[in-house]
């Protein structure tokens, strides 16, 4: 990949920022109108928590790959590293999330495990890739962000209009 190619991709990387930027706001709006209920239910607040990592993440990664004249390497580097951190702090929130009592269907926390993975490691994916293995380079990375803002999105419906709605996002001592 030449510089040439990595400037190609400045009006995706500019559009994902922006967008993930605007997202991660929605997310403190939600959690702000429905404060005390996330903070009454085990594993909420981690879940808010979780998709600001993953609208930040989106945004910092489109930094790196805005970064001008950086080596094809260096962005590598900086996408492995991001992508990993991410995946190591969303995994240990989902997994501490799994530990706790909850009135949610087993199905719910499996495609909480899937869609984290789905929109983390498409990220480290890219970072090799672009070290030379696998092949797909940065169209893993238009994967993860994508995704990521996908589930990110969906997550902020759970935490504003779902908590409110579905009796399953109760404290366990909530009738």
């Amino acid at each position: 990949m030449s510089h040439d190619d990595l400037a190609a991709w400045e009006g995706f990387a500019v559009a994902i920022a922006g967008a993930s930027a605007v997202l991660a706001g929605l997310i403190f709006v939600a959690v702000s109108i429905n404060i005390d209920r996330i903070l009454a239910v085990p594993g909420l607040p981690g879940r808010a928590g979780e998709n600001v990592i993953l609208y930040i993440a989106g945004l910092c990664e489109c930094a790196f790959v805005l970064m001008p004249h950086q080596p094809i390497r260096a962005l590598a580097i900086e996408l492995l590293a991001i992508g990993i951190l991410v995946w190591g702090i969303v995994s240990a929130i989902v997994i501490n999330t799994l530990r706790q009592p909850s009135q949610q269907p087993s199905t719910w926390h499996a495609t909480r495990v899937v869609s984290t993975q789905l929109a983390t490691l498409p990220i480290i994916v890219a970072g090799a890739s672009l070290l030379g293995w696998p092949a797909g380079g940065l169209y893993w990375f238009v994967g993860g962000v994508l995704i990521a803002i996908v589930v990110a999105t969906a997550n902020a419906w759970v935490l504003l209009v779902e908590v409110v709605r579905d009796r399953r996002y109760r404290s366990e001592s909530s009738p």
